[in-house]
């Protein structure tokens, strides 16, 4: 597994930012079909070729593929335009991509593979990959991988997340670090600058908020869940705390107190509305209510669907804290347990996402470096994508917030942080005591 910092270069990310800079010279012919025009002198890529896969003659399959991203901007348009291309490329099988929210993703699909039902593609935060693999649930990709060129071509170091005890259970999808998306207008309105620092970040967010008009200087999810631990986790991380350290818990830590700290004191300051999920934090901030929120590449899909009035003002800068999360966001996998010629067609449809034409569209309607080192890019990314450099930038030097070491306990640890948020909250627990008392449930559950 990866090291405990999750800290690397990403080499492959360098590459990628200049592949873009080569790409914006030469460009790719073709227009995607699911994906907006281009807006330069270059048009974007054209959809990826999909290669037929081999389905008993007129057999009817149907692949589950449930997602929490199968509605949001950018990401849902390039999984729908790489559906269409493979049900086209092999009739009588359909792809039932399906939305499910984040929030309730890995516990549904729990549920489904306890019961022995689950979905033939399975999509994961990379968090829970081991969980996942502990279970049994995830068939080996190794026999499927020999065949291709996928990891000579993918990003060694991250890709590692997806291997365990010597096999590769899943590619990962997206590689990311977070960047502070602002409202311009709201934050100019308080004389205040794009804050550099933490304590400028808390001086421009209390500033931005006025509870009498509904304004808030940014948005937390604060519903128990993924996303809850994943805010908490930007302040921990930025403070240059460790949940664990050598696969051990860290969690009470003066860097983790300092990072809860910071949390906590948006929440006390009333800066953030309470009782959401990411979801609902990017709607308010599309419509103006909310002046900031950290987010990865993906950020730019939300930032373009804004209001007419909103769009125009918002920016985005780097994280204002010493260190960034991110790493590698979600994976893809085949399940364990369906039959044969289901694994296989799931896998020829993931292959079909790995190809230099797809992962340029990937590229194109997501607006973050690729995975594959030769993937196929347009010329005009950074007149779709204004602030592309500063996602790039953002996803060479991560940070992860998994905790090693509990990494099949991912769904307990993620309870464990999004209870000691709750506290500090509703209870008035300091975040002192809240760590403490953190740092005794990650010591049991890593005795467990």
């Amino acid at each position: 597994m990866a090291s405990h910092r999750h800290l690397r270069p990403w080499q492959h990310m360098v590459t990628a930012a200049a592949a873009l800079a080569v790409a914006s010279c030469s460009g790719a012919a073709g227009t995607p079909s699911a994906v907006a025009p281009s807006t330069g002198t270059t048009p974007g890529p054209t959809p990826a070729t999909t290669t037929a896969a081999s389905t008993p003659t007129g057999a009817s399959v149907t692949l589950q593929f449930p997602s929490w991203q199968q509605d949001e901007p950018g990401v849902s348009d390039w999984y729908k335009s790489m559906i269409a291309a493979f049900e086209s490329a092999n009739p009588g099988v359909t792809i039932s991509f399906t939305k499910v929210a984040l929030a309730d993703h890995v516990d549904k699909l729990t549920t489904e593979f306890a019961g022995g039902a689950p979905p033939q593609l399975v999509e994961l935060p990379t968090s829970n990959v081991g969980q996942f693999v502990s279970h049994g649930w995830l068939h080996p990709l190794d026999d499927y991988l020999k065949a291709t060129d996928i990891l000579q071509k993918w990003p060694t170091a991250l890709q590692q997340s997806c291997v365990v005890d010597g096999k590769v259970y899943c590619l990962i999808l997206n590689t990311y670090g977070d960047a502070w998306v602002y409202n311009s207008k709201v934050l100019a309105a308080t004389k205040l600058s794009a804050p550099t620092t933490p304590d400028q970040y808390l001086a421009a967010v209390k500033a931005m908020t006025d509870p009498s008009k509904q304004q808030f200087g940014t948005c937390f999810p604060t519903l128990p869940g993924f996303n809850m631990t994943d805010m908490i986790s930007v302040f921990v991380i930025g403070a240059g705390g460790q949940w664990t350290t050598d696969g051990k818990p860290t969690a009470n830590t003066p860097e983790v107190v300092q990072g809860l700290t910071w949390w906590n004191d948006v929440i006390k300051a009333n800066a953030t509305p309470l009782g959401n999920e990411s979801g609902a934090c990017r709607q308010l901030y599309q419509q103006g209510k909310v002046g900031s929120y950290f987010d990865g590449p993906w950020g730019q899909g939300f930032m373009a669907a804004a209001a007419a009035d909103v769009k125009p003002n918002l920016k985005a800068v780097p994280v204002p804290f010493p260190y960034n999360t991110g790493g590698a966001g979600f994976v893809i996998g085949v399940a364990e347990g369906v039959p044969a010629d289901q694994q296989n067609l799931a896998w020829q449809f993931i292959q079909s996402l790995t190809t230099p034409d797809a992962q340029g569209q990937y590229a194109y309607n997501y607006g973050s470096a690729p995975l594959r080192q030769d993937a196929v890019l347009p010329g005009d990314m950074k007149t779709k994508f204004p602030y592309l450099d500063i996602w790039i930038t953002a996803s060479k030097t991560p940070v992860s917030w998994t905790p090693i070491g509990l990494e099949s306990k991912q769904n307990e640890f993620i309870k464990a942080v999004s209870d000691a948020g709750q506290k500090m909250i509703s209870q008035n627990v300091s975040p002192k005591d809240a760590a403490d008392q953190l740092q005794q449930q990650l010591l049991t559950l890593a005795g467990s």
